[in-house]
């Protein structure tokens, strides 16, 4: 007897444990299976133009994203490219590692620049490749908020260049671009064009994105280096210094065409407080004192509409506290400011990244004051901004 209570004990301990065990919460879970970055980057080409049609950029940047994520470097984010080149309609493509698949074509009835194609093309992707975290690539040419067609010595556009839409050639005024992108609240907005980083630009497009990557000169024809910034756009933690810096960089080094290069990363949350502190200088009718040379950014060949923001203000003869309180929201706004030397006969030296137009008062024989305004009183920063000055108050 006390034989097999020993056996019967000696079986209870060994059950005891697994019986704990199997109704026991503490148990660990099967690790989960590591899954792709919630991210997706869609690279809007407008390239039915010379980019595309004579230099081929296009096809020198789809080649690098494809490079790219052959190297397993989207780590499982979504690269999606709406490409409307010179001699295709339309189409929208994701590429993943080793192929680039065709997921939409669209018509040509629709310019690529009209509000609603672009509205089309955000819904779609949106539809196919939804995600926590969105950036977007604006891949044409660009005036920044210039598009008044007085403005003669400047391609007519703010935005984009599509020359083979049902009505000819189409452009995108910064106002329609704000109107597509209006909300969309974006991680980051790349421009990958010339002359975009202006305060006039980045505060229409303040609801568009959290943050605008920009250059406020032109850029050499090859633009954006796809085969560092596409990697570093899929980075698990998203640095958008680094992938200004990495333009910077290139036009630095010896596989850039030319060296010139201006970029700067734009935060467009303090874009309030930076029109709160730039509105309360141009209250006191504060103009440039004579003698004062503006940083200008469009190449010195054709006449300038942007001119360096940081420079202009602070060269205005006000009260230093507001200065002062400018410099704090600037500092704010842009986060980093880069430059090569020189750009198109630009010196960048005093270049701190974003532009802004200066009026300019001009008196006729007969005593007549004017402005020419171009299209500069469409944007919200006029109304907001520069109309609060009474020196520019005169029609």
């Amino acid at each position: 007897m006390e034989r097999i209570l020993t056996r019967l004990l000696i079986t209870l301990l060994a059950i005891l444990p697994a019986a704990i065990s199997s109704c026991s919460n503490s148990e660990p879970e099967p690790e989960p299976e590591p899954s792709g970055l919630d991210r997706t980057v869609l690279v809007y080409m407008v390239a039915d133009n010379n980019l595309g049609s004579y230099y081929h950029v296009d096809d020198n940047n789809i080649a690098q994203m494809e490079a790219a994520a052959l190297a397993g470097k989207l780590n499982g984010g979504n690269l999606v490219v709406y490409h409307d080149g010179a001699t295709a309609a339309p189409e929208l493509k994701v590429i993943t590692p080793g192929k680039t698949t065709i997921v939409k074509a669209y018509s040509e009835d629709e310019s690529s620049l009209s509000v609603a194609r672009m509205k089309q093309v955000l819904a779609d992707v949106e539809s196919l490749f939804p995600a926590s975290q969105r950036g977007l690539v604006l891949w044409s040419h660009g005036t920044g908020w210039l598009d008044d067609s007085s403005s003669r010595s400047a391609s007519l556009l703010s935005f984009g260049q599509d020359d083979n839409s049902s009505a000819g050639r189409a452009t995108m005024k910064l106002t329609s671009l704000a109107q597509a992108l209006e909300g969309e609240n974006f991680d980051f907005i790349y421009f990958d064009c010339c002359l975009m980083s202006s305060v006039e630009v980045a505060y229409q497009l303040r609801t568009a994105a959290k943050a605008i990557i920009a250059s406020g000169t032109e850029l050499p024809i090859e633009g954006m280096p796809y085969a560092e910034n596409i990697p570093a756009m899929f980075e698990p933690q998203l640095d958008l210094t680094q992938i200004a810096s990495n333009t910077l960089d290139y036009y630095m080094g010896p596989s850039a065409s030319y060296n010139y290069c201006s970029i700067a990363v734009i935060m467009t949350d303090p874009l309030r407080q930076l029109a709160e502190a730039t509105a309360a200088i141009m209250r006191t009718g504060a103009v440039p004192e004579a003698g004062y040379s503006r940083v200008p950014y469009f190449r010195r060949s054709i006449p300038s509409y942007t001119w360096d923001m940081a420079d202009y203000i602070r060269a205005l003869p006000v009260d230093a506290s507001l200065i002062q309180a400018w410099d704090e929201a600037f500092a704010r706004t842009v986060t980093y400011a880069g430059a090569t030397p020189t750009s198109y006969g630009l010196d960048m030296s005093r270049h701190t990244g974003l532009g802004c137009f200066i009026p300019s008062v001009t008196t006729d024989t007969q005593g007549t004051r004017s402005i020419q305004w171009h299209n500069h009183r469409d944007l919200d920063w006029h109304r907001d901004v520069t109309s609060l000055n009474p020196s520019y108050q005169i029609d």
